[in-house]
């Protein structure tokens, strides 16, 4: 799987906020911030279904979506595709980049936090 566009990822992120939404639901959620016809959210949405990450469920005569993969999965699969591409693997050397290039002192007493779990 590849990372997801911008633009799918919006869809995405209303499918793990609502669970499953018809096509006209997604497009009166996304309608304001994107002003996307319903024939292009109708269109993601089938892009979606078919790389495996939605699926497409009949009900009465209306189609609704799902997502297939939640968003803690997609995350960690972003987080380690940064990490394979950028980081040769390395998870510890991509948080690092993150700290180097400057953090809140609340950012660090919460990753301080959350490292300490680890000792």
């Amino acid at each position: 799987m590849n990372r997801l566009s911008e633009a799918e990822l919006k869809v995405m992120k209303m499918l793990w906020k609502h669970t499953e939404l018809t096509s006209r639901e997604v497009f009166e959620l996304l309608y304001d911030d994107t002003q996307w016809s319903i024939k292009t959210v109708r269109t993601m949405l089938k892009r979606l279904a078919d790389k495996d990450i939605v699926s497409i469920n009949s009900h009465k005569e209306e189609l609704t979506y799902s997502s297939l993969m939640n968003e803690d999965e997609y995350i960690k699969f972003t987080k380690e595709k940064i990490a394979d591409d950028l980081f040769s693997g390395s998870t510890l050397d991509l948080l690092l980049s993150f700290v180097k290039q400057g953090i809140t002192k609340e950012e660090a007493e919460m990753l301080k936090k959350e490292l300490s779990k680890y000792e």
